[in-house]
């Protein structure tokens, strides 16, 4: 029986009468070239067809058959498809199903499911049995293949506002415990953004201006989180070194103002010339390098040692 032939008409049939909602009220997603022999086809468009649960079920049997006779019964190919075919032709181990049987056990599930009230109901119930007890998957790694398929997966997808706001209910006021806080710390040791990531950081952070309301939050929780504590001398001394000589962001620059536009910025000691000719004065305020406040302090302290003269 030429199986290949078979399963090519089925397959040019349903690209020409193609099922959708309106005409089939069940139907299910097939990988036309398997998933398992063409794992770079998984998410391909053209690779995937609308199919009843009796043609994806009759699909199965002839991939087997194709690849049976194709690389024959011992091959690598032949049992993925085998296996694949038996996990849809089971109900039960051992308990072998028709396409018929399939068709309407499938059905019956959809129907099942497509309740809403009744699959609320369930899910809390799963939810409860559940709740307490491990993950059968915990201490699993997954493997880097795995990873990428659900990096592919969740590409592009966002969260709307509504459940971004739960995530963030749920999440207010819960602390980390020390041991997580240092699994996480372990987790993160020499990881670096890429060049491509940090580009898109700063296109997303350009412009963007915190409310006066934000500023006075983060201020207060900084406070707060500060009051009563002192970084250890080896810590102060690192971060001392880390930001001295080249090391600084503003290494071989001054700062400049420009009181008609009340701008800010550090520049190069190279460029200085150029930018004083665009209205711009040494200094964070354009006070020659001093603070106005500074200055202001100064000035103070000087008369009083005066007067007491």
């Amino acid at each position: 029986m030429d199986y290949l032939r078979i399963y090519n008409g089925l397959i040019e049939k349903r690209k020409r009468e193609v099922l959708t909602e309106e005409n089939c009220d069940y139907f299910e997603i097939h990988h036309i070239k398997p998933r398992s022999i063409y794992p770079d086809l998984v998410n391909d468009k053209e690779n995937l067809i609308a199919l009843t649960p009796k043609e994806h079920y009759f699909a199965h049997h002839l991939l087997k058959e194709i690849y049976k006779k194709q690389y024959g019964d011992d091959s690598d190919e032949y049992w993925k498809l085998f296996n694949a075919f038996w996990l849809m032709s089971h109900a039960k181990r051992y308990t072998f199903i028709s396409a018929q049987r399939y068709e309407a056990l499938r059905k019956e599930i959809n129907d099942f499911w497509s309740d809403k009230n009744k699959t609320k109901e369930i899910r809390l119930k799963m939810s409860k049995a559940k709740k307490g007890k491990p993950s059968p998957k915990k201490g699993i790694p997954l493997s880097e293949e795995h990873k990428e398929k659900l990096r592919l997966i969740n590409l592009g997808k966002k969260h709307l506002p509504e459940t971004i706001e739960k995530i963030r209910q749920a999440n207010l006021g819960k602390q980390l415990s020390e041991e997580h806080k240092q699994i996480l710390i372990q987790s993160r040791l020499g990881s670096k953004h890429t060049e491509e990531t940090k580009e898109r950081i700063r296109q997303k952070k350009l412009g963007f201006r915190h409310t006066e309301e934000s500023k006075k939050k983060i201020g207060e929780a900084s406070a707060k989180f500060m009051t009563g504590r002192k970084l250890p001398k080896e810590v102060c001394e690192n971060i001392r070194k880390s930001k001295s000589g080249e090391k600084n962001p503003n290494f071989g620059k001054k700062w400049m103002f420009n009181e008609q536009t009340n701008h800010r910025l550090c520049v190069k000691i190279e460029e200085i010339e150029e930018y004083k000719k665009m209205g711009y004065k040494l200094g964070k305020n354009g006070k020659g390098g001093i603070s106005h406040t500074k200055k202001q302090n100064f000035n103070a302290i000087r008369e009083t040692i005066d007067e007491n003269l």
